[in-house]
C-alpha cells in the first residue's frame, strides 16, 4: 500500500554492515482487478525473514545496499474475489519463496 515500507532492517550484535532483513510483500491483483483495502489490508502481505532456511540479510559498503528480499508467486486461488474486488488473501504463507538480491544507492 502506498507509504509502506517494504522491508525494515535490524543490526545484528557483533557484524558490521550487516543486517537482519524483515520484507513486507504486497501482491498486484489479479486480472488487473482491484483490492478492497478496508478487507484485504490484513491478509493481503506475507512478511518473511527468511528464505529456504536461511536468514533474509542485507549489506552495506559505504555507498551502496545489498538488498535480499523473499519472491513469492501467488496464483489466483490465493486471492478471494467478491464484486471483482480482492477482499482477502489465503494461503500466502504456505507459498515457496526465492531469494533476490537488490542493490540500492543513493543518487
Amino acid at each position: 500500500m502506498e507509504g509502506e515500507a517494504r522491508f525494515s532492517l535490524r543490526e545484528i550484535p557483533g557484524e558490521t554492515g550487516v543486517f537482519a532483513v524483515e520484507d513486507r510483500l504486497r501482491f498486484i491483483a489479479p486480472e488487473a482487478r482491484q483490492f478492497d483495502p478496508a478487507r484485504s489490508r490484513g491478509t493481503c502481505q506475507d512478511v518473511r525473514s527468511a528464505v529456504e532456511g536461511r536468514p533474509l540479510r542485507a549489506s552495506f559498503d559505504g555507498t551502496r545496499l545489498s538488498v535480499e528480499f523473499a519472491k513469492i508467486e501467488p496464483s489466483a486461488s490465493n486471492f478471494v474475489i467478491e464484486r471483482s474486488k480482492v477482499v482477502s488473501c489465503v494461503g500466502l504463507s504456505a507459498l515457496p519463496a526465492t531469494r533476490v538480491v537488490s542493490t540500492l544507492s543513493r543518487m
